[in-house]
């Protein structure tokens, strides 16, 4: 059982505590008799020679909370023995409807809301939290004119300085069998969470995972052999601290997700002293209510460092990439999820395809997902088959031996990443290559029958539809399926219309600020904004918002200011039939409308149900875009 001491400023107390040692059968319990001004002293001696649990009243039990952090059971005065002291004090002072104060600590009253009917007094109660608060509480009741005060040593000692009588606050063995039973309670509950610590220490050192126990506040309190060796740290030096500190992939929203949210978090890949591991983790709950978590971690591989002279030739080579998450997420639209996604993916060494629309680059992220994953030391290859003519792309690709050997972009990307741009123009004979490659990492080159054995993460991006082109023969169905077992297609930003306008706010400050000028958009030019396609993405955006700037002549910016520079800067051109003039219209809605008309013959009712609009919102939209009303309905 946990070792319990009991304090006490006086040997009546102590007197009284062995009757009730002996009535409970406590023996073990340690009685000491303290003075105030000892008693933090005497704590911290007990706390050394193994008490996990003190008994104290009033200002003993004050002085130890404040400035120990060893668990205190708190002598609370019972009704009857606050009633015994009042009735005594009525026997002294032998006066109708006297008035009595209580000077103390909170920490050790029962409720007396009730007193002065029951006993015929006025009652005035005076709590404080620290000692040094006692005198300042004795000289306002003497302001207050009080006939007598109950207190403790202190205050019965200034009371004595205002002439005031004062009794002292007697406990009876009710109040002191109370603090002995909660104080075995908590003993007992101390034993049992010894062993399940115990328990679930042993438990952890035998698991083959790295696991750690985090409180409520996201700091360790346990953790495993395991989870010692990953971290390179002892449990000493861990317990206690931020798990955000020892893991510096994770950042505080994950904490929130499981703490705070109470939801799991599955697979989450980060790296620990240049070992890359999975990391789980679920909340511990009670009723609903979180209290903790328990981190479980194994190792996925050990990262694999290139030698010295290695990485100074991929310097040389220029084979070192530039773009990182970070950058991504601070200068570029890609969105939040399309972002997760990918980093998650950057812990694998599956073959990844970026699907891609006409205004994106596919080189940051194919660097970033580079830089994140576990080929990171190595080099960092891209080529662009477009760039090559058809005769060109194999001995670009993957080189050729005999006389006179030439090294591919595939042998240089060895133990590294390569990333194939506009995959979909590659030969028949290089999409053969690549696939074998892929699936049994060997390299074929011209004029060579010896295939090489090569380490390569292949990352491949393109605009067209693949499987549209495979489906018409022109592309290989198997390697559409090597090449796509991971896949990521980023949503426009013409899609997430709240970032969209965020980025049209962000640029047009920008712009003002470089050229000291001063322009708000109405909410009309706003959503005009919102609803133009953007082809471009934020390039075309951020392009435009420079533009309006810069040509704006007034401080406020309406739709109509918008409208005409998205004509003059954006026509779409449009010819019908080869033997019909160009017809331009200078917005793709218009475009839009045009080409619906001409496919339905100009019936404006197929037209509308197309649109999903009424037919007099298209005669608005015809009129709007001057469109010919020739039309019929």
């Amino acid at each position: 059982m946990a070792k319990i001491v009991f304090f006490s400023p006086r040997e009546e107390m102590l007197e009284q505590a062995r009757r009730v040692m002996e009535r409970l059968d406590m023996t073990d319990v340690e009685l000491r008799l303290v003075s105030s001004s000892n008693a933090v002293n005497q704590a911290r001696k007990a706390a050394e020679a193994g008490a996990e649990i003190i008994i104290a009243r009033g200002n003993h039990a004050s002085l130890i909370k404040r400035y120990t952090n060893i668990p205190v059971v708190e002598i609370v005065l019972t009704a009857q023995e606050m009633g015994l002291v009042i009735t005594k004090a009525n026997e002294i002072l032998k006066k109708e409807n006297p008035v009595i104060a209580v000077i103390g600590f909170s920490n050790m009253f029962c409720d007396m809301s009730h007193f002065d009917e029951i006993f015929g007094i006025r009652l005035k109660t005076y709590l404080v939290k620290y000692t040094e608060e006692l005198k300042n509480a004795v000289a306002q009741a003497a302001r207050d004119g009080v006939d007598l005060i109950i207190g403790g040593e202190i205050a019965m000692d200034c009371a004595k300085d205002y002439g005031i009588p004062s009794l002292f606050f007697t406990s009876t063995e009710d109040s002191i069998q109370q603090a002995f039973r909660v104080a075995s309670r908590v003993a007992y509950a101390s034993d049992m969470e010894k062993k399940n610590s115990a328990e679930l220490k042993t438990l952890l050192d035998y698991s083959f995972n790295a696991i750690i126990r985090l409180n409520a506040a996201g700091n360790v309190i346990l953790l495993n052999q395991i989870a010692e060796a990953l971290l390179q740290k002892s449990a000493r030096e861990v317990i206690g601290k931020p798990i955000l500190e020892l893991f510096p992939s994770l950042e505080q929203h994950h904490l929130d997700q499981v703490l705070y949210q109470g939801e799991d978090i599955f697979s989450l890949f980060t790296i620990v002293n240049d070992i890359e591991v999975a990391v789980n983790i679920a909340p511990i709950k009670i009723e609903n209510h979180v209290t903790g978590a328990i981190l479980s971690c194994h190792e996925v591989r050990k990262i694999n460092e290139l030698e010295t002279e290695a990485r100074r030739n991929l310097y040389i080579q220029g084979r070192i990439p530039r773009f990182t998450f970070d950058w991504l997420e601070k200068n570029t639209s890609f969105d939040a999820d399309f972002i997760k996604l990918a980093k998650q993916y950057a812990h694998s060494d599956a073959p990844l395809h970026i699907k891609l629309d006409s205004c994106t680059d596919a080189e940051p992220i194919a660097e970033a997902i580079h830089n994140a994953s576990l080929r990171s030391g190595g080099p960092y290859v891209s080529a662009r088959c477009s760039a090559y003519s058809e005769d060109n792309q194999l001995i670009h690709l993957f080189g050729s031996g005999g006389n006179d050997e030439i090294r591919g972009v595939v042998e240089e990307a060895h133990h590294g990443t390569l990333f194939i741009d506009e995959v979909a123009d590659l030969v028949p004979c290089a999409q053969y290559r690549l696939l074998v490659l892929i699936t049994e990492n060997v390299l074929l080159r011209d004029r060579d029958n010896r295939p090489l054995p090569v380490s390569i993460r292949v990352i491949t991006a393109t605009r067209q539809n693949l499987w549209a082109l495979a489906e018409e023969g022109r592309f290989r169905k198997d390697l559409y399926y090597a090449i796509t077992t991971l896949t990521l297609k980023p949503v426009p930003l013409r899609e997430r219309k709240e970032d969209l306008v965020r980025y049209a706010e962000d640029y047009i400050e920008n712009f003002c600020k470089l050229y000291s000028k001063y322009i708000k958009l109405t909410k009309g030019a706003m959503a005009r904004i919102a609803e133009y396609p953007w082809e471009g993405n934020v390039y075309q955006l951020r392009d435009f918002c420079e533009k309006l700037v810069l040509t704006s002549n007034r401080r406020s910016v309406d739709e109509i200011q918008v409208e005409q520079l998205l004509n003059e800067s954006y026509p779409v051109v449009k010819r019908w039939k080869p033997e019909e003039p160009i017809v331009i219209y200078k917005d793709p809605e218009a475009a839009l409308i045009a080409e619906l008309l001409e496919k339905y013959n100009g019936n404006r009712t197929k037209v509308a149900r197309e649109m999903n609009i009424s037919t007099t919102t298209l005669w608005r939209k015809m009129k709007k875009h001057h469109i010919g009303t020739k039309y019929t309905v």
